[in-house]
């Protein structure tokens, strides 16, 4: 009988090392970040420069009002730029395979608008993922580089704006 609960005892101990493991990967794939405090001002960002044999498609907007976030996952920011309307995102996550990200409009109270830039959900894999992405500013309205942009996602810590 007490060679069985030694057993036991070590099979817990044994359970329990392997899922600190997943967690410390974890935390290790995660960038550090930090929560917006104030608006990035379009017009303060750095011109995303394009070579001009270059086409560059800007993917529309979502009303966060039309579609459902139960599947999607907030990344982290960690470079924004602008150019003709479009804003430049380079962004990261974990998962275990790029998916499609989607860039949504929450709110917007005069020239302050409120968004939230998600991935399709990529899998429960400790991979790091980096993408970059380009977003149609214009149909938030006319002048997009007069318009002040808040995350709800959260900023990497080396995050600048200019």
């Amino acid at each position: 009988m007490r060679g069985f609960s030694y057993l036991v005892l070590i099979g817990i101990l044994f359970l329990s090392a392997c899922g600190s493991k997943k967690t410390v990967a974890l935390e290790k794939a995660t960038p550090p970040a930090s929560k917006m405090q104030s608006g990035i001002q379009v017009k303060d960002l750095k011109k995303y420069r394009i070579p001009k044999s270059t086409a560059i498609f800007c993917t529309e907007l979502e009303k966060a009002s039309d579609f459902s976030d139960s599947n999607l996952r907030l990344v982290t920011i960690q470079n924004l730029k602008q150019f003709n309307g479009c804003l430049f995102i380079q962004f990261q996550y974990s998962g275990c395979s790029r998916t499609e990200a989607h860039l949504r409009w929450i709110s917007t109270n005069n020239k302050h608008h409120q968004l939230a830039l998600y991935v399709d959900n990529p899998g429960d894999c400790d991979m790091l993922i980096e993408e970059e992405w380009h977003f149609d500013l214009q149909e938030l309205g006319p002048a997009p580089e007069d318009m002040i942009l808040e995350f709800e996602n959260e900023l990497s810590a080396g995050f600048t704006s200019n």
